[in-house]
């Protein structure tokens, strides 16, 4: 009996991981590590390149297979990317058609830099609905969270 409760036991451990991986995967994010890193249409070099991002554009894992990741946008678009070929360096993109970047994390304090869509901003620190970023030409400021997308 001992062995069945042991059995029983490891099997709802394992049902609990296995429920719980989908929900870990889905959150789990990613940056570009190089200048210029391929989207391609499925896990391998031998796939097509769809398209090519900067380093520090930042993806959601969605899938893996092997050494390649599935990942998706902050448009959705979805494709492969070699995972040894990006970090875990927190990066935000701009999702709205612009950003402004502030001296500090409110509205009404002096504007640092206008951002436009598909910016990549390097994530500095988090307070409440502000984050602090610095632009990749490298102004540094505070930017509502609803006009960013990533970490």
């Amino acid at each position: 009996m001992n062995c069945l409760k042991r059995l029983s036991a490891l099997l709802l451990a394992l049902t609990i991981c296995w429920l719980a991986a989908p929900a870990a995967l889905a959150s789990e994010m990613v940056s570009a590590a190089r200048n210029t890193l391929n989207m391609r249409a499925g896990p391998g070099a031998r796939y097509a390149a769809l398209w090519t991002v900067d380093k520090g554009y930042p993806f959601k894992v969605v899938a893996r297979r092997g050494k390649w990741l599935k990942v998706t946008d902050f448009e959705r678009d979805a494709g492969w990317v070699y995972a040894p070929m990006t970090d875990r360096t927190r990066h935000h993109v701009v999702s709205a058609s612009s950003a402004t970047l502030r001296s500090a994390p409110n509205g009404r304090s002096a504007v640092v830099f206008r951002a436009g869509r598909g910016d990549v901003l390097r994530t500095l620190r988090q307070r409440g609905r502000w984050v602090q970023v610095r632009h990749e030409r490298g102004p540094v400021g505070w930017v509502a969270r609803s006009r960013i997308w990533g970490w």
